[in-house]
C-alpha cells in the first residue's frame, strides 16, 4: 500500500503541474473569451488533486496488499499464485479496455469538433476580411446637437482617412458585421399585399456611408449601390440583400420597387441595389432575412458610427487614422479598434477554445490507453517467457509467436474499440449544438479515430510482442 501511495502522490503532482501549464496554454490561446482570468488552477483544484490521488492509491493498493497477506508459503513457492496472478491479469485487461473505450469517445468528439471549427474557418461570410480595420466614433450631444452637424463630422472623418496613404476606402456604419448590437424592424413591400398584424417581413437594418460595399467589400450582385448623390433632399433609396430581395420577390427583379420602413418617422424608399448576403453574426448564423442598407444622411444621423478603413495591401496604420479623427475634434476618441480578420477570430473564439480543450484530453486520453497497452503485453510476455522459450524451443518460428501476442493484445483492445464506438455513437449525439457543417455521428470522426487509436494499440501490442520474440529459446526457458 505505501508504493501505491507514494506513486500517486507523485502521479497526481505530475498531473497538477500538467494542468496548470495546461490550463495556462488553453488560456493564451483564446485571448477573446471573456472571463479566461477565473481560469485558474488553484488551492482547492490541488487539494482535490491530492484526495484523488490518495483514493487511487487506496483502492489499487489495499485489495492485493490483503490477497498478499493471505497467502500461504505454498502458495508463494509451489503454485506461484497463478489464481491471484488470473484475477491480477483480468483487472489489468479490464482497466486498459476502459482506457481505449474512453480513448475513443473522446477521439470521436474532438474530431467532430476539429471538422467543424475547419468548417467555420471556411465559411463566406460575404465580405472580404482582409485588409479591413473598424474603430467606434461616438460624437457627443453638446458639441454635435444636430443631425447636419454630425453629418459634416462624419463626412469629414471619411475624406480624411481615405486621404491616408496606404487606405483603399473608407466609409462608417451604424453597426458592422460580427460585432455587438443589432438593429432590426419590420417592414413591406407596397407592390404586395399588406400583411396582417404581427405578420410582417422583419430586416437586419444598417445605416451606412455609401461607401461602406466599397470598404467592407460586399459585392453588388444587381443594380447599384449607394451614391454621393443620395443624401438629405433626395428620393430615398435602400439596398437590399439577396436574402430579402428572393423573398419578396421570387421571381423578379426588385430593382425600382418600393418598401415602406416604419422607424422613426415613416420611411419610404426605392431599392436601387442588390447586395450580396452578409453573415452579420458570424459564421455559426446563415443569412435568414432580409437586409436593408440605406444611407445614413437621408434617415437621420445617429451620433455613434463606427468607421471601416480598407488598406491597399495591408491593415492600414491605427495612429494616422486616430490623427485624422483629432483634427477634426481632438477630444474624439476612436475606440474598439478591431481587424474584421479579429472579429471574426473572436466569433469563433468558443468554439476553438472548446476544440483545443477536448483535443487535449483526447490525447491524452491516447496516451494513457497505449501506455495501458504497452503495459499489460510487456507484464503479459515477461509472466509467459518460459512458455514462449518451450514454443521456441519445439520448433516454433518466431514470426507465430508474434502473431499469438498479438492476437493476445486484440482480445483486450477489440472489444474496447467496439465498446468505445458504441458510446461514442450515443455520446456525440449530445454536441449537435456544436457541430457545424458536420453530422455529430460524423462517420469520417469515427473512422478516423478507430485507424487512429488501433494504430497506436497494435504499435503498443508489437513491440513487446517482437521483443519476446528475439529471445533466445535456452535463455527463455530457464527464466524463472
Amino acid at each position: 500500500f505505501g508504493e501505491s501511495l507514494l506513486l500517486a502522490t507523485l502521479g497526481g503532482i505530475l498531473g497538477a503541474v500538467l494542468s496548470i501549464w495546461g490550463v495556462a496554454s488553453l488560456v493564451a490561446a483564446s485571448p477573446d473569451l471573456p472571463r479566461l482570468d477565473a481560469i485558474r488552477i488553484d488551492a482547492p483544484v490541488i487539494g482535490f488533486l491530492l484526495l484523488a490521488s490518495t483514493v487511487v492509491a487506496t483502492l489499487v493498493g489495499v485489495g492485493p496488499a490483503i490477497e498478499a497477506t493471505g497467502r500461504s508459503p505454498g502458495q508463494w513457492f509451489g503454485q506461484r499464485g497463478a489464481v491471484s496472478d488470473r484475477r491480477g491479469t483480468r483487472a489489468r485487461r479490464m482497466l486498459v479496455g476502459v482506457q481505449v473505450a474512453l480513448s475513443v469517445i473522446l477521439l470521436v468528439g474532438a474530431g467532430v469538433l476539429v471538422r467543424s471549427l475547419v468548417n467555420r474557418l471556411g465559411v463566406d461570410l460575404g465580405i472580404d476580411a482582409e485588409s479591413v480595420v473598424t474603430g467606434r466614433v461616438s460624437l457627443p450631444e453638446g458639441g454635435y446637437p444636430t443631425p447636419e452637424r454630425r453629418e459634416v463630422a462624419f463626412e469629414s472623418l471619411v475624406e480624411r482617412a481615405e486621404a491616408v496613404p496606404g487606405v483603399e476606402a473608407a466609409a462608417v456604419a451604424s453597426i458592422i458585421p460580427m460585432s455587438d448590437g443589432s438593429q432590426a424592424t419590420g417592414f413591406q413591400a407596397l407592390d404586395r399585399p399588406t400583411p396582417e398584424a404581427g405578420q410582417f417581413p422583419v430586416a437586419d437594418v444598417r445605416f451606412v456611408h455609401h461607401r461602406y460595399f466599397a470598404a467592407m467589400g460586399i459585392p453588388i450582385q444587381a443594380g447599384r449601390s449607394l451614391s454621393d448623390a443620395d443624401r438629405a433632399g433626395s428620393p430615398v433609396v435602400v439596398v437590399i440583400n439577396e436574402t430579402g430581395a428572393r423573398q419578396l420577390w421570387p421571381n423578379e427583379s426588385p430593382i425600382g420597387k418600393r418598401i415602406l420602413m416604419e422607424w422613426g418617422d415613416t420611411l419610404r424608399a426605392e431599392i436601387v441595389g442588390v447586395a450580396r448576403d452578409v453573415r452579420l453574426s458570424g459564421p455559426d448564423r446563415s443569412v435568414e432575412r432580409a437586409t436593408l442598407y440605406w444611407d445614413y444622411r437621408q434617415t437621420g444621423v445617429p451620433s455613434g458610427m463606427t468607421l471601416v478603413v480598407r488598406g491597399r495591401s495591408a491593415e492600414p496604420a491605427v495612429e494616422p487614422i486616430r490623427a485624422a479623427l483629432a483634427a477634426i475634434d481632438p477630444d474624439l476618441p476612436l475606440y474598439n479598434v478591431r481587424s474584421m480578420d479579429g472579429l471574426r477570430d473572436a466569433a469563433v473564439a468558443q468554439s476553438r477554445f472548446i476544440t483545443a480543450a477536448l483535443g487535449l484530453f483526447s490525447l491524452l486520453a491516447l496516451g494513457l490507453a497505449v501506455l495501458g497497452v504497452y503495459g499489460v503485453m510487456a507484464y503479459g510476455v515477461e509472466q509467459r517467457t518460459r512458455e514462449i522459450g518451450v514454443r521456441l524451443a519445439l520448433g516454433a518460428d518466431r514470426a507465430s509467436v508474434v502473431r499469438m501476442l498479438l492476437r493476445d493484445g486484440g482480445r483486450v483492445v477489440l472489444p474496447a474499440l467496439a465498446v468505445g464506438l458504441g458510446a461514442a455513437w450515443v455520446l456525440t449525439g449530445f454536441l449537435r449544438t456544436l457541430a457545424f457543417g458536420v453530422a455529430p455521428r460524423d462517420p469520417v470522426s469515427l473512422a478516423g479515430s478507430l485507424v487512429v487509436i488501433g494504430a497506436a494499440a497494435l504499435a503498443a501490442c508489437w513491440i513487446p510482442a517482437r521483443r519476446a520474440s528475439a529471445i533466445p529459446a535456452v535463455e527463455a526457458i530457464r527464466a524463472d
